[in-house]
């Protein structure tokens, strides 16, 4: 979703693991196995535009231009967490190659059920843009969390989503609502209350701290500040 803007910067190609950091709150920790560490979050979810929210089924529609939608999926045995087609999202947001496989099956989230013959372990996108993964782990019959927030792959462009000083003249006023409709420039991150404490509603209209931006299908693509890629590697 490269714009123009002050901000302006290409979208993430695929890399290593990186652990960014956020403008509050301190740093999670992931399991021993996770391909790297993610910022923190309290376990909160992301929104439209990620596969964490009300958003995981699409409802952001965020573009990115990181590369075309790909098959994020693996194809999977009966009655486990894989899918043979796109993984959460990450195909229609371009990134699928920066999700770890296997992808989990579209609707895993936290919670989710889960057995011996579902996968013990799968990765989703989340974060503005899809741009970073989280993993879901089959524990004691449902899907947890174990790292919480998203994790970004270094090596990688986020100048895009870059935490402005002050908000941006550009932004509409109000608190963004993440899948809604929007009509900023690329690479514009936009917030309602304050730079202190930034928030956001998710789609369900549930308010949240964090970030949006207008994405290229003309939607706000939002996510909290422990699902956010800056400050951290790549955002300068």
């Amino acid at each position: 979703m490269a714009g123009t803007s002050a901000t302006a910067g290409s979208r993430p190609d695929a890399g290593g693991d990186a652990q960014c950091g956020e403008p509050s709150g301190g740093n999670g920790s992931s399991s021993s196995s996770d391909a790297g560490s993610g910022s923190t979050d309290a376990g909160s979810t992301d929104d439209a535009g990620s596969t964490d929210d009300a958003g995981s089924a699409g409802a952001g529609a965020g573009a990115s231009a990181g590369g075309a939608g790909g098959t994020a999926g693996a194809g999977g045995t009966g009655g486990d967490a894989l899918t043979g087609g796109t993984a959460g999202g990450a195909g229609s947001a371009g990134m699928s190659s920066n999700l770890p496989q296997p992808a989990c099956k579209d609707g895993v989230t936290k919670g989710s059920p889960c057995s011996a013959a579902s996968a013990q372990s799968c990765y989703k996108s989340c974060g503005p843009d899809n741009v970073g993964y989280k993993r879901e782990t089959c524990v004691n019959g449902a899907y947890d969390e174990l790292q919480s927030g998203c994790t970004f792959p270094s090596g990688q462009d986020y100048t895009c989503y870059k935490v402005p000083p002050s908000l941006p003249g550009a932004c509409p006023s109000g608190i963004p609502r993440g899948g809604s409709a929007c009509q900023v420039v690329e690479c514009t991150v936009c917030f309602g209350g304050s730079v202190q404490a930034p928030q956001y509603q998710d789609s369900t209209g549930a308010q949240k701290p964090g970030y949006c931006v207008c994405s290229e299908a003309g939607v706000w693509t939002c996510g909290s500040i422990g699902s956010w890629p800056c400050p951290g590697q790549g955002c300068q």
